[in-house]
C-alpha cells in the first residue's frame, strides 16, 4: 500500500487518538505516589502507551518518567522523541475556537492545548512507524519515545538515559522543517535585592519563566491626596492598558499584557514593561531605572544580532525584596560566562541564581544526520530550503545525535504555548510521510 493511501485510510483513527490524548490536562503538578510529575501527566503517558499497544507495538513504561513503543531487533536503534506534557492553558477567555481540552476541527486545523506541542506530532510518528512495519516490513529496531517533563526540567530524558542506551540517531518532531541545525542557549536567572521602597505595598507580575506575563499588579499606600494625583497624572499621560482601583487609601493598578512564549514575544505583550515604566516615573530610583534600561530598552549584550533575546517575565516586590527573573536565549558561539559577567556588571548588589542552564546546540550542516533529513524533506516536498535555527529548546539538547525535525513548515505558526494552539491536518499528514521516510533512511545506518 502506498503511504498516502495508508494515511487516508487511517486518518480518522489518527485524529481520534490525538483527541484522546489532548483531552488530558497533562500539566506538571506535585508528585503523587508513582507519578513523578503528577497524575494527569502520568495518565497521558499511560493512555498513549495503551494506544501504541492496540497498534501492535511493544511498549514499556519506565517508572512513569518516560515510555516507548518499539519494533524490530538489534543492539542499536533509531529514536523519535516527543513529549506529552504541556504548558498551562492561559486565560480561557482568550481561546476563541474551542476550550483547551476540548479538541475541535475548524478550517482543516485541530485546535486544543498540545495538538502541536507536542501530542499531535508524536502520535503521528506512531502511524509512520506502523506503515513501515506493516507495509515496508522494516525489521530494524526503532523506538518512539514519549517524554513527560520537556516543558519544565527535562528530568524525564535524564532518567531515560540513566536507564537505557541512547539511540544511534534520533529526531524530535518539536521544531520545524526542513531541519534544525542549531538551537540557541537558554539561561534563566533569578535576581534578588533588598531595598525599602516607600509607599509600595506589593508588585506582582509573573508567569512561567519562558512566558510573557499578561498581568502585573502594583499596590501602593497613598495617604496624601497629592500622591494619588501623581499616580493618576502618570497613568493618564501614558499609553498603558490598565485597570485602576482605590480602596481606603490603597491604590491598586493592574497593567494588562498578553501571554506569549519568550521566543515568540512579538505575538504577546509583556505587562512588566508598562509596570516598570510607571515605577520609574513614580519613584525615580536607580533599581527600577536599571531594570527598565537593561530588560526592556536596550540590548544588554552589545554587538549581537537578533539571535540574542532577553525577557523579564517576573517582576516582584514584597517584604523589602525586589525579585526579577530573566529568560535569556543566546546564539552559538556566544558563551554563558560572558552573559553572566555582563549581568553582574549592570545589576550590582543583586543576588544572582541560575535557575536553568542549557548550552546552545549546533550541528554542522554537512553532518550525516542533517544531510539525511534535509534530503528526505526535499524529496517529498520538492522544497529547497536551508537548515534552520530556533530559540526554543528541544530534547535534542539532551539526547546525543538528535535534532528537531518538523512538524511546522516555515509558513505555519500554530500558536504553541498560546491560546488557540492548532495544527494543520494536511501538514500533519505530510509529516507522517516525511517521518516514515526519515526513519527508513536513518535505519540504513544501523548495523545488521
Amino acid at each position: 500500500m502506498d503511504i498516502r493511501e495508508f494515511i487516508e485510510k487511517n486518518e480518522e483513527k489518527l485524529l481520534e487518538d490525538i483527541f484522546t490524548v489532548v483531552r488530558i490536562p497533562s500539566i506538571k503538578e506535585e508528585p503523587q505516589k508513582e507519578y513523578p510529575f503528577g497524575k494527569n501527566v502520568g495518565y497521558a503517558l499511560e493512555k498513549t502507551l495503551e494506544i501504541a499497544e492496540k497498534m501492535g507495538f511493544n511498549t514499556k513504561n519506565i517508572d512513569n518518567y518516560v515510555g516507548y513503543a518499539q519494533i524490530g531487533e538489534g543492539e542499536e536503534y533509531i529514536g523519535v522523541l516527543g513529549h506529552l506534557d504541556i504548558v498551562p492553558e492561559g486565560k480561557i477567555e482568550d481561546w476563541k475556537i474551542t476550550t483547551p481540552y476540548n479538541p475541535k476541527i475548524y478550517d482543516n486545523k485541530i485546535y486544543g492545548r498540545g495538538v502541536l506541542d507536542n501530542k499531535g506530532p508524536i502520535i503521528s510518528t506512531l502511524y509512520a512507524l506502523k506503515y513501515l512495519r506493516d507495509e515496508k516490513k522494516l525489521k530494524k529496531r526503532v523506538r518512539i519515545i514519549f517524554g513527560t517533563n520537556e516543558e519544565s526540567g527535562d528530568e524525564d530524558i535524564k532518567y531515560y538515559l540513566d536507564k537505557e542506551k541512547a539511540p544511534k540517531y534520533a529526531f524530535t518532531p518539536d521544531g520545524r522543517f526542513p531541519v534544525i541545525y542549531s538551537e540557541r542557549g537558554i539561561l534563566q536567572l533569578s535576581l534578588k535585592k533588598n531595598i525599602k521602597i516607600e509607599n509600595c505595598k506589593e508588585i506582582s507580575g509573573k508567569s512561567p519563566m519562558n512566558m510573557l506575563p499578561a498581568s502585573t499588579i502594583i499596590e501602593l499606600n497613598c495617604d496624601e491626596l497629592q500622591e494619588k494625583s501623581k499616580v493618576l497624572n502618570i497613568l493618564e499621560d501614558s499609553n498603558y492598558e490598565y485597570f485602576f482601583k482605590e480602596n481606603n487609601r490603597q491604590i491598586k493598578i493592574e497593567f494588562v499584557g498578553k501571554n506569549a512564549p519568550t521566543i515568540k514575544m512579538q505575538n504577546g505583550k509583556n505587562s512588566n514593561k508598562d509596570a516598570i515604566d510607571f515605577l520609574v516615573k513614580y519613584y525615580n530610583i536607580q533599581e527600577f531605572k536599571d531594570i527598565k534600561r537593561y530588560c526592556f530598552d536596550e540590548k544588554i549584550i552589545k554587538n549581537t544580532d537578533d539571535d540574542f533575546i532577553l525577557s523579564c517575565n517576573t517582576l516582584e516586590y514584597e517584604g523589602d525584596m525586589i525579585n526579577i527573573k530573566l529568560d535569556i536565549r543566546y546564539p552559538y558561539p556566544l558563551e554563558k560566562n560572558k552573559i553572566l559577567e555582563r549581568i553582574k556588571e549592570v545589576f550590582q548588589g543583586y543576588e544572582i541564581e541560575i535557575v536553568s542552564d542549557s548550552n546552545p546546540l549546533y550541528y554542522p550542516k554537512d553532518s550525516k544526520l542533517i544531510k539525511t533529513l534535509i534530503e528526505v524533506y526535499k524529496k517529498i516536498t520538492k522544497r529547497d530550503e536551508e537548515p534552520a535555527k530556533i530559540s526554543g529548546g528541544t530534547y535534542a539538547r539532551l539526547m546525543p545525535n538528535t535534532v528537531a525535525f518538523g512538524p511546522n513548515f516555515r509558513e505555519f505558526n500554530g500558536n504553541p504555548h498560546s491560546s488557540d494552539e492548532n495544527i494543520d491536518i494536511d501538514m500533519l499528514k505530510i509529516g507522517i510521510e516525511i517521518y516514515a521516510m526519515a526513519i527508513l533512511e536513518l535505519s540504513k545506518y544501523l548495523e545488521d
